[in-house]
C-alpha cells in the first residue's frame, strides 16, 4: 500500500475511532464550559417541570347535607309543583335558579312538575329557600331568605325527628356558607325537610345552586339525619 493510501486509512480508522467512544469519554472530552452546559441543563429543566408538577391541588369546598322525612325509600311517581312564598321571592332569580335544578332532580326520578293554573293538581306543594352568610351576617344574592333551622332545634313531622341546624365549619373564617332548603308538603303536612350548606371562599350564591341541589336530591328522599360529603 503506498504512502497516501496509508494515510487515506489511518485517518478513516481514527474517524471510526471517534465515533465509537463511550457517552462519558465523550462528555470528558468536551471543553469545560460545554461539560457544564451539558450537565446543568438537564438539572435546571428537572427542576422547573417538578415545580410545576408539584403544585398543591385546589382545595375542595365541603358540602353537608341533612334531612328530615317520612317518604318511602323509592316514591311513586308523583305530581309537584313549586310555590314561591311571596312574588318577590317568585322574581328572586337565586329562587327561580333552584327551582329549575330542583325540579330538574326530582323529574329525573320520574316526578312530574306542574306550573301555571293545573298546580292545585300536585300531590307535593314545594317550598324552598336560600341563603348566604359569610362571619355571621346574612349577604344577599338577590332576595334571600333565611332558612328556618335556627336554635332551639326544629321539631318536624309531627313530633318526629328532631332536627338542628348545621354548625358552622371550625376554622373556616374565610369560608362563605351557602344554603338551599327544600320543603315538600302533602295533604297539608310536612313530609320532607332537607338542607344542603356548602363552605367555600366564594360568595356567588347562584353558582353553589347547582352542587346543593345535586348533592341534596341526588338519592332523594336519601337517609335521615346529617352526611358531609366533598363537592
Amino acid at each position: 500500500m503506498g504512502s497516501r493510501g496509508r494515510t487515506r486509512y489511518a485517518a478513516g480508522a481514527r474517524c471510526c475511532l471517534i465515533s465509537s467512544v463511550p457517552p462519558v469519554a465523550q462528555i470528558v472530552a468536551m471543553s469545560r464550559p460545554s461539560r457544564f452546559l451539558f450537565v446543568i441543563a438537564p438539572l435546571v429543566l428537572g427542576l422547573v417541570v417538578g415545580g410545576c408538577a408539584e403544585e398543591p391541588p385546589s382545595p375542595v369546598a365541603a358540602v353537608k347535607v341533612e334531612r328530615s322525612h317520612m317518604l318511602a325509600s323509592a316514591p311513586p311517581p308523583t305530581l309537584f309543583t313549586i310555590v314561591p312564598a311571596s312574588r318577590a321571592q317568585s322574581a328572586d332569580p337565586a329562587f327561580q335558579v333552584a327551582a329549575n335544578l330542583v325540579a330538574a332532580q326530582l323529574e329525573r326520578l320520574g316526578h312530574r312538575r306542574i306550573v301555571g293554573d293545573g298546580a292545585a293538581r300536585a300531590a307535593w306543594k314545594i317550598s324552598l329557600e336560600t341563603s348566604i352568610s359569610a362571619g355571621g351576617a346574612t349577604a344577599g344574592s338577590g332576595l334571600t331568605y333565611g332558612f328556618g333551622w335556627g336554635q332551639p332545634p326544629l321539631r318536624v313531622l309531627g313530633g318526629g325527628q328532631e332536627v338542628t341546624s348545621a354548625s358552622a365549619q371550625a376554622g373556616a373564617a374565610s369560608s362563605v356558607e351557602k344554603r338551599l332548603a327544600v320543603t315538600i308538603s302533602a295533604d297539608g303536612k310536612t313530609v320532607y325537610q332537607g338542607r344542603a350548606v356548602l363552605f367555600d371562599p366564594s360568595r356567588d350564591l347562584v353558582a353553589a345552586l347547582s352542587p346543593l341541589s345535586r348533592r341534596l336530591l341526588d338519592d332523594f328522599p336519601g337517609p335521615l339525619g346529617a352526611q358531609g360529603q366533598s363537592r
